[in-house]
């Protein structure tokens, strides 16, 4: 048997809902210098994200970190299956307003899906942030251990130059997951057709079940 092949184009919005069940986890950067206008944005991005898939226990479960130098809001992986709750929660998160602790944030996504991840499930990350991390390294080794673990990682980067632009290569699983945009008016709406690709959704729950879905 083959996977189902779904012929989704990354370059359009997602107009239906995901059928691919899947865990994933929104990474946000809370620092002060992404302001609590654009903060604003990011949640609202997050929450037109997560309208385009049926949440629950055999569909998509997702979860959220907001970050700044320390971990601040954390929602747990599949703690909420009501859509509505779920966005009310997250456009009621407050931004840390410090500095930029990623690697911290990277730790606590793989933490979290260790603990309450589903094992025969893809594991998606989504990191959305807008400046270099105060710890380059210490980034680059929390994510070369997420993706080791098998969890599937995207970037959006906001605003970077080229040492950032770097580091987003790091923290994303391939070069196909970045994200670069100019400024948070731009937040890519068709993440929402990337994360829900046959392309490795399909192929890793092939791999996962030792069987095509």
């Amino acid at each position: 048997m083959e996977c189902k092949k779904w012929n989704l184009n990354i370059s359009d919005i997602q107009t239906t809902r995901c059928p691919h069940p899947m865990d994933i986890i929104f990474v946000l950067d809370g620092s002060d210098s992404v302001t609590y206008k654009n903060f604003d944005k990011v949640k609202k991005f997050t929450t037109d994200i997560i309208d385009q898939f049926t949440l629950g226990e055999y569909h998509v479960r997702v979860g959220v970190i907001e970050f700044s130098t320390f971990i601040g809001t954390v929602i747990e992986l599949g703690r909420f299956r009501d859509v509505t709750l779920l966005k009310f929660l997250i456009r009621n998160i407050t931004m840390s307003n410090d500095g930029t602790g990623t690697h911290k944030a990277l730790k606590r996504m793989r933490e979290m899906f260790q603990e309450r991840g589903r094992p025969d499930q893809p594991h998606i990350g989504v990191v959305i942030t807008d400046g270099l991390s105060v710890s380059p390294y210490l980034t680059k080794e929390e994510a070369m251990f997420l993706h080791q673990g098998g969890v599937v990682t995207f970037a959006v980067g906001v605003e970077g130059d080229k040492t950032f632009q770097a580091e987003l290569e790091y923290i994303a699983s391939s070069e196909d997951k970045v994200f670069p945009v100019s400024d948070f008016d731009d937040l890519p709406l068709n993440l929402s057709s990337s994360l829900c690709s046959s392309k490795y959704t399909c192929n890793l729950i092939c791999i996962i079940n030792l069987m095509c879905q």
